[in-house]
């Protein structure tokens, strides 16, 4: 019956507009009975047939509060027509009220003079119903325009996030297939056996990898996993050169954490330490729980009289900007070097993980 009017969305935007033009009628009735000596029915009787008839009448002020719009139209040309709208309703508004108000039972002896000593403010009382009317659909004209903006900007935000995303994916995936290409290539000359071992391994976390989607989180539980695969991986090239350490309590193990967090860490520690050194590298991981966020610490030995290779730092930026993405907050990767140890320090809220 009226598409796409406000009033009619919502139930509840219905009834509280119908609510408020019953406490006006009460109040014009509290103004007559006082001032003017009426009694309560005629009082009340007059009250809800006025403001009944004009609620129904002011339904469609909405149609020229939507097509004068404030962007398209001038101001004199607004102001023009939402004066002629306003004295063609309030005269209108009167005569029906002359027509309809039963003022012959109620009070037959000064109903007629009454009426006529009434007029001039029964019409200035219908203009500034317009108006406040009118004005009241132009603020939820606007509301709605703004709350869509905003929808839609949103929208955009998440279409760039999900745009960046795929693209730090396609970095991160290339990053670690060379790393462990190398590693691979290394492997066959020394010990073809373990250099086989290392393919079908590498085989598993591939295809582990390239089927996880960046935005999405998972269990810590799944990401040490991971991670334990690509020091499995190492490991066939190192062996006891890589000594692993891993403290999580059994309770933070269902904490959710972004997918492939912790591979690029790790693989970090071992490109500059491992790499360049010729005793064994400490590596250690520790969880723990800090009021409403997970912090998860990696350390590693920095070898000592070697210079360390410097890298495209594609792995802890990566990281880095995911977090950032999904969290929308900084600072979440910390990283810490001193003479002896290197350590990355990742701070990760609490989020649900979306079914």
């Amino acid at each position: 019956m009226f598409p796409g009017h406000p009033l009619f969305q919502k139930r509840t935007t219905l009834l509280t507009y119908f609510t408020v033009w019953v406490v006006l009628a009460v109040l014009q009735a509290v103004v007559m009975r006082l001032e003017f000596a009426h009694s309560w029915t005629s009082a009340l009787t007059d009250g809800f047939i006025s403001y009944g008839i004009f609620s129904l009448f002011a339904i469609s002020f909405w149609y020229p509060a939507k097509y004068l719009s404030l962007e398209e139209n001038s101001t004199a040309i607004i102001l023009v027509n939402h004066l002629a709208a306003a004295m063609v309703s309030a005269g209108i508004w009167t005569a029906l009220l002359y027509l309809i108000l039963p003022y012959q039972i109620l009070n037959p002896e000064s109903a007629d003079s009454f009426f006529r000593d009434s007029l001039s403010w029964r019409v200035a009382i219908g203009m500034l119903l317009y108006t406040v009317v009118t004005f009241f659909f132009y603020l939820q004209s606007y509301y709605t325009s703004f709350h869509e903006k905003m929808l839609r900007e949103s929208e955009l935000q998440n279409l760039a996030r999900e745009a960046e995303l795929r693209s730090l994916k396609l970095q991160i995936n290339p990053h670690f297939i060379f790393n462990s290409l190398n590693s691979l290539n290394a492997l066959i000359a020394i010990d073809p056996a373990a250099a086989s071992n290392m393919t079908v391994k590498l085989s598993q976390m591939l295809r582990a990898t390239l089927a996880t989607n960046l935005r999405s989180l998972r269990p810590l539980s799944e990401e040490l996993e991971t991670a334990g695969f690509y020091l499995d991986i190492e490991r066939e090239r190192f062996g006891d050169k890589i000594r692993y350490r891993e403290s999580v309590p059994q309770e933070l193990l269902d904490w959710p954490v972004p997918a492939m967090c912790l591979q690029p860490l790790y693989e970090n520690a071992v490109k500059h330490a491992v790499y360049e050194s010729l005793e064994p590298i400490d590596i250690s991981f520790h969880a723990e729980q800090k009021k409403d966020f997970l912090v998860l610490k990696l350390e590693n030995d920095v070898p000592s009289g070697v210079r360390s290779r410097k890298g495209t730092g594609v792995g802890l930026q990566n990281v880095r900007s995911r977090l950032e993405l999904i969290y929308e907050k900084e600072n979440l990767l910390k990283t810490n070097r001193s003479d002896k140890q290197f350590s990355v320090e990742l701070i990760i809220p609490f989020k649900e993980i979306e079914s």
